[in-house]
């Protein structure tokens, strides 16, 4: 694969900067915090930084990816072996070797991803630079594994907040959730910098004759699909497909009763895990974006669909109110009848959906690409680095 160059501006010093993360590209099933950091690490490395992602042989909760160093568009994965493979189904790691490549890696800044992980728990014990985290929208203890949160806040939160330099949050909302952890656990909050997940701008989306309502993510509860797979039956729009993409995460048989129970076997159609050029045809082909989700840091499933050109039908829990006030998209309760009435009046308007997509389209490229997104990321580095020298 071509690794992508950018222009940067010049800079005093190249950083080495480590990602550290429970799962990396290729282990896309893990959702959105992979499609980020591999974002992210590859735009940093185009615009000539030493880049280093420090990541366990995560696939997939039961499988492994074997090789162990190598180099991704531009960036230098180490994969440490998982000795207990069964714990990524509680969502915790168990890395060999993890300290022993830190130490060698001699990172200038690391740059950490979610704030539970037994990864940070070994970063902040062995690191002596700067650290930074991303929560990825995970602080909040309501949106899911509460009982473990809270457990792991009550054993190592402290800890943890007193060992970061500085937090990029994804939105001003979730800027707010880290002031109000922090200070939960007695600790003042180190430097914050709202920096959104950027997007590879692609090919913009030629709808087929058949509109396709497009759900991209995992097939969890908190994505929505108990909702959205009654209100596309009762939009009830002529011709239409639903096409469900992405991998069980527990909903995959309820998913399939509800498509039964609402008479729309012949079209609805779960494709699981799609990558690639195949996800790329699929954001082609479709004429709107559907996602009722709730807890979402940033949805980068959002932000492809945009940059692709759809309009989006989002819940306010996808923490993306400017797609209605820039009029790219609807904000609508994740209920059945806002979000059928939504998918009606969309499937009903192509003019309305032309002119939505090609506005989101022109916000993504303007604000969320990730050549800039990464500069910025770049300039927080480098400002939490000179603070802690």
């Amino acid at each position: 694969m071509v690794q992508r160059r950018y222009k940067v501006s010049s800079r005093d010093k190249v950083l080495h900067i480590l990602h550290v993360a429970p799962y990396y590209a290729p282990a896309w099933g893990y959702g959105g915090v992979v499609s980020a950091v591999s974002g992210l690490a590859t735009a940093q490395a185009a615009l000539g930084q030493r880049v280093s992602v420090l990541t366990t042989d995560a696939l997939t909760p039961m499988s492994r990816i074997e090789t162990r160093r190598e180099v991704i568009e531009g960036v230098n994965v180490i994969r440490c072996r998982n000795a207990f493979p069964i714990l990524r189904r509680l969502n915790l790691s168990s890395p060999i070797g993890m300290r022993r490549a830190l130490n060698e890696l001699q990172a200038d800044v690391i740059h950490v991803h979610e704030f539970r992980t037994v990864e940070n728990l070994i970063v902040a014990a062995a690191s002596h630079v700067p650290l930074i985290v991303s929560p990825h929208g995970t602080l909040p203890r309501e949106t899911g594994r509460s009982i473990i949160k809270t457990t792991w806040d009550r054993l190592f939160g402290q800890m943890l907040a007193q060992r970061f330099a500085g937090v990029a949050a994804l939105t001003e909302d979730e800027a707010q959730d880290v002031r109000i952890l922090w200070e939960s656990f007695g600790v003042n909050p180190p430097r914050i910098e709202v920096i959104p997940n950027g997007v590879t701008i692609s090919e913009a989306s030629t709808p087929t004759d058949e509109p396709i309502v497009l759900f991209l993510g995992r097939l969890h509860e908190r994505k929505g699909l108990q909702f959205l797979i009654p209100a596309f039956a009762q939009a009830a729009v002529a011709g239409s497909r639903l096409m469900i993409v992405g991998p069980d995460e527990g909903m995959l048989a309820l998913a399939q009763r509800l498509v039964s129970e609402n008479g729309i076997a012949d079209r609805v159609t779960f494709t699981g895990l799609l990558t690639g050029k195949a996800r790329d045809d699929m954001l082609r082909r479709a004429a709107l974006f559907v996602l009722p989700a709730v807890g979402e840091g940033l949805s980068m499933a959002a932000l492809e669909a945009m940059a692709a050109g759809l309009p989006v039908i989002l819940t306010p829990g996808c923490n993306l109110p400017e797609a209605e006030t820039r009029g790219v998209g609807l904000i609508v309760a994740r209920e059945v009848e806002p979000q059928a009435a939504a998918i009606r009046a969309l499937l009903t308007d192509p003019a309305r959906r032309v002119s939505m997509g090609a506005a989101g389209r022109a916000w993504m490229q303007a604000d969320y690409s990730w050549p800039s997104v990464a500069a910025r990321m770049i300039k927080f580095y480098e400002n939490v680095h000179l603070l802690s020298r």
